[in-house]
């Protein structure tokens, strides 16, 4: 199977159907999650996180675990030479301080 979302700055997200079918949803609601996806990768503020030539790793849905043995899942871990980034799309955030993160 192709890979749905390679680091490849020419991507596109594909067709409706194959969309459907790997996210495991209904067709009808791929238009909204195509429109998403088109958003967060093509924003300016988060495509280096997706498409940067200094990407030297890049995990994706990966468990933290707090002070206090709480689970939390983020969205994308991005190393860069200099720092590591946390990407998360979830509405709920943690305390400040709890664990350490950067937002975008």
């Amino acid at each position: 199977m192709t890979e749905l979302c390679p680091m490849n700055p020419n991507f596109e997200i594909p067709q409706t159907e194959l969309l459907s079918r790997f996210l495991k949803i209904p067709v009808e609601r791929c238009d909204q999650a195509r429109a998403i996806a088109n958003t967060i990768l093509s924003s300016p503020d988060l495509r280096p996180y997706f498409f940067g030539l200094d990407l030297e790793n890049v995990w994706n849905e990966m468990d933290f675990v707090d002070d206090q043995g709480r689970i939390y899942r983020i969205d994308r871990l991005v190393e860069l030479p200099d720092r590591f980034v946390i990407l998360d799309y979830k509405l709920t955030i943690p305390e400040p301080g709890k664990i350490g993160r950067a937002h975008v």
